[in-house]
């Protein structure tokens, strides 16, 4: 691969995050070690930021695999039935989000936050039941977090130039 592919460089990313190794980066992706430790400081990846999913993720296996048969499928099969509709309430809230930003800057949509304050409810309640309250995963809060900051920011900076532009307008009048 090219050396500035980003696919690439998301797998580099996502290495270092789970802790691997530059030499492990570098001889999997086949970047020099140098570039990937420049890349990685410039871009502030923090190494080992995610290590504690794969660390819990070998360590509940391990468990699993020390079962009775007939035990571990019934756990694996309750893990797939719990699990299998997270893409969906991932993509759901990601829906919403975007639906709420199109709405907020059309100017001639009717924007209710209520509405999407009860859609995003609705998408945390079907989480929790499949999940349990304290069992939701990092990774989802996390992209989640990141998904409402970039909104967030986005709404916020489209929020002020408009009070700009209203404040500019009525200092005129």
């Amino acid at each position: 691969m090219a050396k500035n592919d980003t696919a690439l460089w998301t797998q580099a990313k996502a290495y270092f995050e789970i802790g691997k190794s530059l030499s492990y980066i570098a001889d999997t992706l086949d970047v020099d070690r140098s570039t990937i430790s420049k890349r990685a400081k410039r871009e502030g990846w923090i190494k080992g930021q995610y290590q504690h999913l794969t660390d819990g993720t070998i360590k509940i296996k391990s468990e699993i695999s020390t079962l009775d048969s007939t035990l571990r499928t019934v756990v694996e099969n309750d893990i797939a039935e719990r699990t299998k509709h997270l893409d969906l309430i991932h993509n759901a809230t990601h829906i919403n989000v975007n639906r709420m930003m199109k709405r907020f800057e059309d100017k001639n949509a009717l924007f209710d936050f209520a509405e999407h304050r009860n859609v995003q409810a609705t998408i945390k309640d079907a989480r929790e039941s499949l999940l349990g309250k304290e069992a939701a995963p990092t990774a989802i809060i996390h992209n989640q977090n990141n998904q409402a900051n970039v909104d967030s920011d986005s709404a916020k900076s489209w929020l002020q130039e408009k009070l700009r532009a209203i404040d500019s307008t009525a200092t005129k009048g």
